[in-house]
C-alpha cells in the first residue's frame, strides 16, 4: 500500500504545482488531466476494434458491408467485379498516393481504395480484396467526387470504402496502452479528489497531556489546508505541504504562519502581489475529530495529523493536515492545540 499512495503523493504533489499554472484561464493540470483521458479513451476504441478484429478477415458481400453497421472498422474480404476508378477530367486517380477502384457484387457498389502500387492494382484485378472498412471522411469524399460516381446503372456508395491491405492493430500494444493510460487518470482523478493531500489514517494513538512549558520551542511542520493572506478573510487559497510555524494570537487561537509568496503573474510580470504572510488561524477550543497518519507527497511518508477546527477568519467548519519530520514532533504539536 505504501507504493499505492507514494504514487498517488507525488502526482498530487505535482499536479498541485501545475494547477497553480493557468493557459487561457484553464489550469495546466485539468489540461494535462483532460488530454490523458482523452488518449485513453482512444486506447480503449482501438483495443475493441482489435479484439472485435481478431483471427482472419471475414468474408462479406458488398451488400452487408453498406448495410451492416457493425461492419464499420472490420477487417473482411469482399469480391467481385472490379473497376478502375479515374477522374473525369484527367483520366489518373483521382487521390494521388491512391489506386481507387469500385467493386460491384449483387447490385451494389463500393470504393475501395489501396497504395499506388502495381502489384496491389493486379492484386485487385483479379476480383477481391481484404481490408479495413472505414467511414470516407468529407476531404476524400469531395476528392472521390470528381470521378462517375455510377458503374454501368450502378451508383457507388460513397459512405464506407475499404482500405485495402490495412490490417487490424495489435491488441498486445493496445492492451498496455490503454492500462498505462487508465492507471494515470485513476491516480490523477485519486489526487484531485483529495485536493492533493494524501492522508493514510493509523491507529489511535493514545490521549496527550496538553504541554505545560509554553515557552517549550514549537516543533518543524508543514502544512496543507486554507490560507488567509495577511488576515484578510477574501483572500483565502489552498496550500499543500508548505512549511509553517505554530503561532500564539492575541485574542488567544492559534495560527500555523507560513511566508508564502503566491503572486499572479502575466508575461513576468507581477499582476496581484500576494507574497508574504498566509495563516490559518484556529478557533480556540474547536479542534476536534483529531486524527494520527501519514501524509506522502512523495514516496517517502511523514507523520501527521489531520484535525477538524473552525477558522477563526470566517467562523466556519474547516480541515487540515499537519506533517512532521519525526514522531515526537508529531506528539509536541498535539500537546500544543
Amino acid at each position: 500500500m505504501d507504493l499505492i499512495y507514494g504514487v498517488i503523493g507525488v502526482v498530487a504533489r505535482r499536479t498541485e504545482r501545475l494547477s497553480r499554472i493557468r493557459h487561457n484561464g484553464v489550469p495546466v493540470s485539468w489540461a494535462i488531466w483532460f488530454t490523458v483521458a482523452v488518449l485513453t479513451g482512444v486506447c480503449l476504441f482501438k483495443l475493441a476494434e482489435a479484439t472485435r478484429n481478431l483471427g482472419p478477415a471475414r468474408r462479406a458481400t458488398v451488400a452487408q458491408v453498406l448495410q451492416d453497421r457493425g461492419m464499420l472498422d472490420a477487417h473482411v474480404t469482399v469480391s467481385g467485379d472490379m473497376y478502375t476508378v479515374t477522374a473525369r477530367d484527367t483520366g489518373a486517380d483521382p487521390i494521388p498516393d491512391r489506386s481507387v477502384f469500385a467493386v460491384v457484387n449483387g447490385g451494389q457498389a463500393m470504393y475501395i481504395l489501396t497504395v499506388n502500387s502495381p502489384a496491389d492494382r493486379e492484386a485487385i484485378k483479379s476480383g477481391q480484396a481484404t481490408g479495413m472498412v472505414r467511414t470516407i471522411d468529407k476531404q476524400l469524399k469531395d476528392q472521390l467526387d470528381v470521378t462517375p460516381p455510377m458503374i454501368g446503372d450502378t451508383l457507388v456508395d460513397d459512405r464506407v470504402a475499404l482500405m485495402a491491405n490495412e490490417t487490424p492493430p495489435s491488441p498486445i500494444l493496445w492492451i498496455i496502452l490503454t492500462i498505462l493510460g487508465s492507471a494515470v487518470t485513476i491516480v490523477i482523478s485519486a489526487a484531485v479528489f483529495m485536493r492533493y493531500v494524501v492522508f493514510r489514517p493509523q491507529a489511535a494513538s493514545p490521549p496527550i497531556e496538553p504541554a505545560n512549558d509554553p515557552a517549550e520551542p514549537n516543533p518543524p511542520l508543514r502544512a496543507s489546508g486554507i490560507f488567509t493572506f495577511n488576515e484578510n478573510p477574501k483572500l483565502r487559497s489552498r496550500f499543500l505541504d508548505m512549511p509553517a510555524v505554530l503561532a500564539d494570537m492575541a485574542s488567544g487561537d492559534k495560527a500555523l504562519v507560513s511566508n508564502i509568496d503566491a503572486s499572479v503573474r502575466f508575461m513576468g510580470q507581477v499582476t496581484k502581489k500576494r507574497d508574504g504572510l498566509w495563516s490559518i488561524v484556529i478557533k480556540s477550543d474547536s479542534v476536534c475529530d483529531v486524527e494520527d497518519g501519514l501524509q506522502y507527497t512523495g514516496f517517502k511518508p511523514r507523520p501527521a495529523i489531520r484535525f477538524g477546527f473552525v477558522d477563526a477568519m470566517t467562523g466556519k467548519e474547516s480541515e487540515m493536515v499537519v506533517n512532521f519530520d519525526a514522531e515526537a514532533d508529531r506528539r509536541a504539536f498535539r500537546a500544543k492545540l
